[in-house]
């Protein structure tokens, strides 16, 4: 034979290694042509276990025999014993997520490696992720003792339990409704809070761009005071009226419902909601519903109420410009007409 073969033995493959002659000193090219110059000054191991120098990875890849050992193994039940009530409602929101997939599967499991079983940490995009998944779930991660260790979320006390198991609901904070009515409303406009009969109604008048003005205990609040004390007022379930400006004497010409004069108006429409269904239902021929005389008739509700209980507001310019605003807004606090179906196919004609 012309040449000699060499014959390779198995073993030698198995148990081949390949070492790098490289030592500190020495100077290596980094950079992403590999044209960068850097000088060896230390040798380590990154949170993988993979090896590194001067503290950046060493290779493109990763030794899986070297990464943490949790990496691979199974998350079993045993695991999640002695959870805190937020680490309990942390997993099974993930688990609702994996299951709706629009977030990573990955991105999942290693936030309830870190968050759930205390393992590593997160990486910028996966705490986002995180702090997404805190807000739409409404969660509140418990602060840190002074010890160290979290403290378990707060819960309500008996008292709000009580009020609960008795269906008493406190009502729902119009803050920035009021806000908004009080900075936007002319000067000498008056509103009551409270009803008439009751000793401690308050009248308050608008008496500047900022302030307002208690006409009996001549104490003034500017417009953001004034919208949390009147939120209070309607949190307890009183009375919020318009009452006639001094200037004016006459009703007030609209386009939309007025937002602060809808929050009465609700309580009305929700006491007579079986007699507002049948006027609307006579407005749904063989399955379709006829908008325009919809919108007609809302109208005609909202003029019978004010009317009734605040004349300020009876002057409306367009009726059906006016009534679909005023769908629109009964439609969005579910009130005869389904919310759930205006999300489906975004009409807002739904009877409920």
């Amino acid at each position: 034979m012309a040449g000699k073969t060499k014959v390779i033995k198995l073993k030698d493959i198995l148990t081949e290694k390949f070492e790098i002659d490289l030592e500190v000193g020495d100077t290596i090219l980094r950079g992403k042509f590999k044209n960068k110059p850097v000088v060896v000054k230390d040798f380590g191991v990154d949170d993988k276990g993979q090896p590194t120098i001067n503290g950046k990875k060493m290779l493109s890849f990763r030794i899986k025999k070297l990464m943490p050992k949790y990496k691979d193994a199974k998350i079993t039940e045993a695991g999640f014993k002695n959870l805190t009530p937020f680490e309990h409602k942390l997993r099974v929101a993930l688990k609702g997520e994996e299951k709706q997939k629009d977030f990573p599967i990955k991105v999942l499991q290693t936030i309830q490696l870190v968050k759930v079983l205390g393992r590593g940490k997160l990486k910028s995009s996966e705490e986002k992720i995180y702090k997404q998944l805190l807000k739409k779930y409404k969660l509140k991660e418990g602060k840190l003792t002074e010890a160290g260790k979290k403290s378990s979320p707060t819960y309500p006390t008996n008292q709000k339990l009580r009020m609960f198991r008795t269906g008493k609901k406190k009502a729902a904070s119009n803050f920035k409704v009021l806000f908004r009515t009080s900075k936007e409303e002319s000067i000498g406009r008056k509103i009551r809070l409270g009803d008439k009969r009751d000793p401690g109604h308050e009248v308050w008048q608008k008496v500047d761009k900022m302030n307002w003005m208690n006409l009996k205990t001549k104490k003034k609040l500017d417009v953001n005071k004034w919208a949390k004390h009147a939120d209070s007022f309607h949190m307890k379930g009183k009375d919020l009226q318009f009452e006639a400006k001094l200037t004016e004497g006459k009703p007030i010409p609209m386009d939309t419902p007025n937002e602060f004069a809808y929050l009465d108006f609700k309580k009305f429409a929700y006491k007579n909601r079986k007699q507002y269904k049948k006027d609307m239902q006579k407005h749904i021929i063989n399955g379709e519903a006829d908008s325009s005389r919809m919108f007609m008739t809302a109208s005609a509700w909202w003029f019978k109420w004010a009317y009734k209980n605040n004349k300020n507001f009876i002057h409306i310019k367009d009726k059906l410009k006016f009534g679909r605003a005023l769908l629109v807004m009964m439609v969005k606090d579910d009130l005869i007409f389904d919310k759930k179906a205006w999300k489906k196919d975004n009409r807002i004609t739904h009877i409920k």
